[in-house]
């Protein structure tokens, strides 16, 4: 009970899959769940508290991947090393990375999960009421892409609608600048939103919200 303290912050990048096989050598990372055997962790939120508790509780873990689109199917694998370099690219997946190991990368997005910045003062809409710059139901990577291609864009706020027909009529992506993270709502009502942040500059994770919210499960 009582207010949520600040949310994990992680490096995020989407469309990546790190992973390793027999057949085909190192791609990107080593293992500690085995790929055959993910972790199961419900994805009504991306990334799901399970698999972020997971790996924060187990010793040399580094990161974790989770897969996107198959959402009937509990998908977590927790990695010790990873290389992005070496991880091909695969839209289904998002890679979340400590960036208390990783340094921040072009590649990456500093990753506030379960946080909300349409409130008052969090930021600013691109161009407010103009959802056609971004698809409904655009995913991650799309979301991204778009800030990067739009100018004066620093930062995306996307929400993962863990039901397809939910996702497909829905928005999900809104192009954001002017980010002010303290003044950002993190309650249960945002636990649904994240907000990635394309320049990985030193800002304040925002504070618990005073309701009370916290963490799923």
């Amino acid at each position: 009970a009582g207010a949520a303290g600040p949310p994990k912050v992680w490096l995020s990048v989407a469309g990546r899959n790190c992973y390793s096989s027999e057949e085909r050598g190192f791609l990107g990372s080593h293992a500690i769940s085995a790929d055959t055997n993910p972790i199961v962790a419900p994805k009504k939120f991306l990334p799901s508290p399970e698999c972020e508790r997971e790996c924060l509780a187990h010793n040399g873990c580094t990161g974790f991947v989770m897969q996107d689109t198959d959402l009937t199917r509990p998908s977590c694998w927790l990695r010790s090393t990873m290389n992005l370099r070496h991880c091909p690219e695969d839209e289904d997946f998002i890679v979340f990375l400590d960036p208390a190991v990783y340094p921040p990368t072009v590649e990456t997005w500093l990753a506030y999960t379960g946080v909300s910045c349409l409130s008052p003062g969090g930021a600013t809409l691109i161009t407010p009421g103009a959802d056609n710059l971004v698809p409904l139901g655009a995913s991650l990577p799309v979301c991204e892409a778009r800030c990067r291609a739009e100018k004066g864009c620093e930062g995306i706020m996307w929400s993962h609608e863990a039901d397809s027909e939910t996702r497909a009529k829905a928005q999900t992506c809104w192009l954001l600048k002017d980010v002010k993270l303290r003044l950002c709502e993190r309650s249960e009502a945002s636990a649904k939103y994240q907000v990635h942040i394309a320049d990985s500059g030193a800002q304040a994770p925002p504070a618990g919200g005073g309701g009370g919210g916290g963490g799923g499960g």
